[in-house]
Order: structure tokens, then C-alpha cells, then sequence
């Protein structure tokens, strides 16, 4: 993927009903999960056992819950003993692959584009972003993979987004 602000939007069988049946799922934690509406989801990585997050998820994570409203439910679908980020040390962004209901994404945008505007303040260089953004709307959910410039992620994927749900 280039990073000219790229988006790619695709079919994705994740949904938050069929989340149970990943082995990574952690079922102590079952009602939390299948109430929420805004769920981080761990990458199978070939060199790991165990699903991993991107650095950083934690406090991006903390971020959500910090900025929530009522109407947002946010978790992260991981036990904490397998919790594991991905220290890449690169000049990207990552932010873990977000699974949410498509009621509550114009929320969930305003807070990933706050997050990311907060690090752009504490940064000097231009910083490209990377994430997922897995949409569930009437249970088929689509997937939004953003790759390009922080400063434009707001506006990129809100238009994508509307775009697409628009037409359909």
C-alpha cells in the first residue's frame, strides 16, 4: 500500500456475533464483549503464538474509553494474560484493527481523529497512519483499511465511509 492517503474497502466475515468463535475470543469475558458496540481486535502475526496488537494499543485503547459518551461501549477482545503488542518502531502509526457497529462510527471517527491529532502535536515529522476499520451495519460488515498522511485520515475515511453506506 502507498501512502497517498489510500483507502481499501472490502467484504470482512468478522462480526460481533461470529467474534466468539475465534480461539483468541476470551469467554470469561463474554457478556462485556457481545455488549459492546466498539471492540479491539489482535492480529494473528505468523512468528507469534499468541494474537498481538500494534505498540501502543493500550494507551490508544484508554483513549477511547477517556473520550467515550454514554452511547459508546468500548472493549478490547483479549485475556490480559495474553495481552502482547508489536513493537514495530517505525515511522507509522498503527492502531489496532476496530471492530464497531455502524451507529456509533461517526463517534468512533471523531475519537480516532482526536487521538491522532494529539499525537501530531507532540510529533515533528509527518506521521502516516495505518488501521482497520471493520464496519457491521445490518450484520455484514465491510472493512476499511487506511494507509496515508495523519492530518488527512479524518477526512478520507469519513467520505469513504459515507460514500459507501450512502449507495447501499
Amino acid at each position: 500500500m502507498k501512502t497517498e492517503n489510500e483507502i481499501v474497502i472490502s467484504d470482512e466475515s468478522l462480526t460481533f456475533s461470529s467474534l466468539k468463535d475465534f480461539d483468541f475470543f476470551p469467554t470469561e469475558y463474554e457478556n462485556e464483549l457481545l455488549s459492546a458496540n466498539v471492540i479491539l481486535i489482535p492480529e494473528k502475526r505468523h512468528n507469534y503464538t499468541n494474537p498481538v496488537f500494534p505498540e501502543q494499543t493500550k494507551k490508544f485503547y484508554d483513549y477511547l474509553v477517556d473520550n467515550s459518551n454514554n452511547d459508546l461501549k468500548p472493549n478490547i477482545c483479549i485475556n490480559d494474560d495474553k495481552y502482547f503488542e508489536l513493537q514495530l518502531h517505525s515511522d507509522y502509526v498503527n492502531i489496532a484493527t476496530i471492530l464497531v457497529q455502524f451507529v456509533v462510527l461517526p463517534t468512533v471517527i471523531g475519537i480516532v481523529s482526536n487521538y491522532i491529532y494529539d499525537l501530531l502535536k507532540s510529533k515533528h515529522n509527518d506521521l502516516i497512519v495505518k488501521t482497520k476499520l471493520l464496519v457491521e451495519k445490518d450484520g455484514v460488515t465491510k472493512k476499511f483499511e487506511y494507509e496515508g498522511k495523519a492530518e488527512n485520515f479524518e477526512k478520507v475515511i469519513r467520505s469513504s465511509v459515507e460514500k459507501f453506506f450512502k449507495d447501499k
